[in-house]
């Protein structure tokens, strides 16, 4: 019996994050119109069981908007015990937001880029966004290949980033959309020679 409750719990789990990660279908498509009725079957969620599955999605949003909206969650261990904590943190939206790097003078209408450097572009954004959490990159003390190579495109086509004067470096909105336009294509494996972005025609050259 005990098993059995275990195991219906372990599915309700599943479907809950199922559900949530659902939501990744929005990414770079904010005009779609996501079929939850559809959803719900797909998952076999029971149709009296569905209005409690929006109102916890709705719920958290509502924590993240308005309680943590300049904090991000962090679980530490200490003394045996799990703990959530927060951390004021700067979103990437505001650093973007404030960029300077997008300004007229900086910005180019044509670009040419390998198809390596949509590589390292697309690999080097998801890392900004999801590992480094919006940390910048200091080019001046750094050896590294992708410091190098960033360094290297940062002189080529500096609408890529910018800088808040800290000797940090942070790709500008226009490079973080770039990135985001390049993942989508990859994603469906689709073929391309051009990409168009705020007027600028980049070139994929072989």
């Amino acid at each position: 019996m005990e098993v059995a409750n275990n195991n219906k719990k372990q599915a309700v789990f599943s479907k809950i994050i199922a559900f949530i990660e659902a939501l990744k279908a929005f990414e770079n498509n904010y005009d779609k119109k996501l079929n939850i009725n559809k959803l719900f079957s797909l998952m076999s969620v029971p149709v009296n069981d569905r209005k409690v599955y929006i109102d916890i999605l709705l719920e958290f949003q509502e924590i993240f908007h308005k309680i943590l909206k300049d904090y991000e969650l962090n679980i530490i261990e200490k003394d045996g015990c799990t703990y959530l904590k927060t951390k004021k943190t700067h979103f990437i939206k505001n650093r973007l937001e404030n960029n300077i790097s997008h300004k007229k003078e900086n910005f180019t209408e044509k670009m040419e880029l390998s198809k390596s450097d949509l590589v390292f572009w697309n690999d080097f954004i998801y890392s900004f966004k999801n590992v480094r959490r919006g940390k910048g990159f200091d080019l001046s003390h750094n050896t590294s290949e992708i410091c190098k190579t960033l360094g290297f495109l940062k002189q080529k086509y500096p609408c890529l980033f910018f800088s808040n004067g800290n000797g940090l470096v942070y790709p500008s909105k226009f490079g973080v959309e770039l990135g985001s336009k390049i993942n989508s294509y990859i994603k469906v494996n689709h073929d391309f020679k051009q990409i168009f972005l705020y007027g600028c025609k980049i070139s994929i050259k072989k």
